[in-house]
Formats: C-alpha cells, structure tokens, sequence
C-alpha cells in the first residue's frame, strides 16, 4: 500500500483529535486567505476512480484510499495526472470531522514537501449516505515506513544511502515550515512521510496538527497527548505540555529510523528505539551501533556520525534540543561535505541494520 491511515497506537481517540482542533478549524476557516482549491462532485469522483480501475492504495480505521485519474481538459488548468482520492468512514460522525481538520489545514498550506491538496468533495443528498473526500496529488513512490521494511513490495529495492539522508532532508524542511506557521504536527514519523517516483518525500496526515504557543519556546496544555509509540517525546505523553520540541524529538527518532534500518519499536521486545538509545548508550558513541563488518558501498563514516550526533541531540530534554534551523544548517554541512572526497571505511546499508539487534 501507499498509504497508511493509522499508527501502530494512538494516546488519544479520533474524538479527542477532534476536540482539541475544532477551534482550530474555525479560526482558520474564516481567516480569508485566498485560496485555489477545487471542489469536486461525486460523479466526478466516480469518474476518477472509473478511470483508474477502482484501485485501493490504502485503508484504515477513519479512511480509505483509491487511486484515481483526472483526464486532460477536465477542468481549466487542470492536466491530466493521477490523484490518491481520500474517502472518509461515513459511519462516524468523528472520523467525518477529520476530513474538515485536514481539508482546511491543507487549504492554508503550500511547500514542496507537503503533500497538495488538489481539491475535495462534500455530497449530502436528501436521502442516502453522505460523502466526504480529498483528492491529493499521488505519490507513486509510496510510503517511508513500507520502502525501508516492506522492500519485497517494491522488487527488493532497498533506498540508497543518498536518497535516505535527502528524505530525511525533505521531512525537516517541511517540518521547519509548519514551525514557521507556528503549527506542531504531533505525529512525525516513516508512515507519514510518502515518496514521489523520485524519492521526493512529502508530508501527509494533518489530524492531529494544531497551533502552536506564543511565544514558540513556551508550552500549551493539551488534554490528551496525541502520536505513535516510539515516535513520541516521553515528556509529552506524561505532561500533556506540548512546543515545537516535541516534533524535534520525533524526528531524532526518525532519524535513527532511517539510517539503522531499525524500526521505532522493537518487533520483539517491544522495546522503543530512542528509549534503547538514551540509556544503553547513554554515555557510549553511537558509532558502536555499526557492524564490524565494513566493506566499501555509497556513504560516508563521518557523514554516518554527524546524522547519529544529531538524533542523539534531538533526543535530549526539551530545552537542550536544536532547532528547526540548527537541523537544516546540519544537512547544509552534510551537503557541503560531499564536495571533499570519502575519508574512513564505508558500510553496507544491510550490515549496518545488522549491528542494532532487538
């Protein structure tokens, strides 16, 4: 699948998602800004999914997912292409509310790393089921989570190292925007992050997003906390306070995510990744998760341990964490660095993943 709709767990309900953004919603509704959205009817939707053999790329709990096709000259301005067309489960009047949670935030927003919202669709007929959709621009690369541990679903490809690090690049420039909006998404993490036939990385999934406190460094009270295990800053599931910071933790653990080829919560043990990395290796180097086993392939050592040296700093209390620019300047050094030539022994992607057992 190229979608997936919910996370292996949830602190909180649909309803309480709801909740706390409603306020949201209707502040943002009737903020004016201009915007170029297309709404859509339901025979029109019908012919998108005509037109691409009715596909399903994802479902969940709250939504499904088809893939659809917009032919040439169907409206003006608008090319031919194919779309993922969101439907939301009529069956609840809360999972309803979502739709109008993502639809007016993807209304406000516009970044390359942000998946566009092309238009949606509300049909309430007099008599008969209610509909709500999204139409989104398709991301034919599918999902992060499924491209690093799902690979026999994409011919056995693993991502090469260059790609990871400009994925991981990607994820921080949308999250950078979003701060700069003063909006914390809550729920980064590899499910979230989808790909372009170019290993382009988009964001997706705006539920559980809300608005931020003013000043950016100051906290906001949050009835229930909101996230996934393992992605989630542990001060804010105990606290329920909530900044910027908490997106920062999560992408340190996305991070290590992306490099170890490890997942954020043990399939075993059920042990969370950041967890195993701030009390086992506290006060070791993270160097030491690599395998011994080293043998020339794409990435560089010390390129390998300025990205562990900066999940670690992600990972720490809130107030000694970086920013959104202290983690961009990071990728423009790692970036810069390319120009110079490999120093250090390289590693296989595969032997790497090898030296972190469960």
């Amino acid at each position: 699948m190229d979608w997936v709709l919910e996370g292996p767990y949830w602190f909180s309900s649909v309803k309480e998602i709801n909740d706390e953004n409603r306020q949201v919603v209707r502040k943002r509704r009737h903020s004016g800004q201009p915007v170029s959205i297309l709404e859509f009817t339901e025979s029109e939707i019908g012919h998108f999914l005509n037109q691409a053999h009715d596909t399903i790329i994802g479902e969940g709990q709250s939504a499904r997912v088809w893939v659809g096709l917009i032919p040439d000259g169907f409206r003006h301005g608008l090319s031919a292409q194919h779309a993922a067309v969101k439907e939301y489960n009529y069956t609840s009047h809360d999972t309803f509310d979502l739709w109008e949670i993502e639809r007016v935030h993807l209304m406000k927003l516009a970044h390359p790393n942000i998946i566009k919202l092309i238009g949606y669709c509300h049909h309430k007929p007099h008599n008969g089921q209610e509909k709500k959709v999204l139409v989104l621009e398709h991301m034919p690369g599918g999902n992060l989570n499924e491209r690093l541990f799902h690979i026999d679903k994409w011919n056995n490809e693993s991502v090469e190292w260059d790609k990871r690090v400009r994925i991981l690049h990607d994820a921080a420039k949308a999250i950078k925007y979003l701060h700069g909006m003063n909006l914390i998404y809550r729920d980064l993490k590899a499910e979230n992050i989808l790909l372009d036939s170019d290993m382009n990385a988009k964001l997706v999934d705006f539920g559980a997003m809300i608005d931020g406190p003013r000043p950016p460094n100051a906290y906001i009270e949050t009835p229930q906390p909101i996230g996934t295990m393992g992605y989630t800053d542990p001060s804010y599931i105990e606290t329920g306070r909530a900044n910027m910071g908490i997106d920062i933790y999560s992408f340190g653990v996305l991070i290590l995510v992306v490099i170890l080829g490890r997942r954020a919560v043990t399939t075993k043990k059920k042990t969370e990744l950041s967890v195993k990395i701030n009390e086992k290796y506290k006060d070791r180097p993270l160097d030491l998760l690599r395998s011994k086993k080293l043998r020339r392939d794409s990435y560089r050592r010390k390129e390998l341990q300025s990205l562990l040296d900066l999940a670690r700093r992600c990972l720490e209390e809130a107030s000694k964490r970086p920013t959104c620019d202290g983690i961009l300047r990071e990728f423009e050094n790692i970036q810069a660095a390319k120009t110079w030539p490999p120093s250090g022994f390289d590693m296989t992607l595969d032997s790497l993943s090898k030296g972190f057992p469960d």
